[in-house]
C-alpha cells in the first residue's frame, strides 16, 4: 500500500521504502542521511532506541513524533511538547519535538505498558 501511495503521488524517485526490525533497519543508515521527520509507534519498550537513532537521523530543525508515550525529564536538544492523555494502558499521550542544533544528547524517556 505505501508503494502504492509513494507512486500515485508522483514521488517514487523521492522515497524509499525500508522494511524489516525497525532497530535493524534505523542502524543501518547512514547519519549522513536527513530526514525531516520522525514518526514513532511500535513497540513500547523499545521507543528510547527508536527516539535515540532518530535523534541521529533527523535533521537540526526537524521534527519527531512519538505516538502512546510517557515523557519524563528533560532533553537540551530538543524543543518538546508532550500531551497526557494516560489512560488504562498508561502510555496514551504523545512527545512532539523539535531538534536543536549544537547540543549533547541527554534524553529521559520512559514509556509504560
Amino acid at each position: 500500500i505505501a508503494q502504492i501511495n509513494i507512486d500515485n503521488a508522483g514521488l517514487t524517485d523521492k522515497a524509499k521504502i525500508i522494511v524489516g526490525p525497525a532497530i535493524t533497519t534505523l542502524s543501518n543508515i547512514k547519519s549522513n542521511a536527513s530526514f525531516d521527520l520522525a514518526f514513532i509507534d511500535a513497540d513500547k519498550q523499545s521507543n528510547i532506541e527508536y527516539f535515540i537513532q532518530a535523534k541521529r537521523l533527523v535533521r537540526k530543525g526537524g521534527c519527531y513524533y512519538c505516538r502512546q508515550c510517557k515523557y519524563i525529564g528533560n532533553d537540551p536538544t530538543t524543543e518538546a511538547t508532550t500531551l497526557r492523555t494516560v489512560g488504562e494502558k498508561g502510555y496514551d499521550g504523545f512527545l512532539y519535538a523539535v531538534n536543536k542544533p549544537q547540543h549533547q544528547l541527554e534524553l529521559h524517556f520512559m514509556t509504560a505498558f
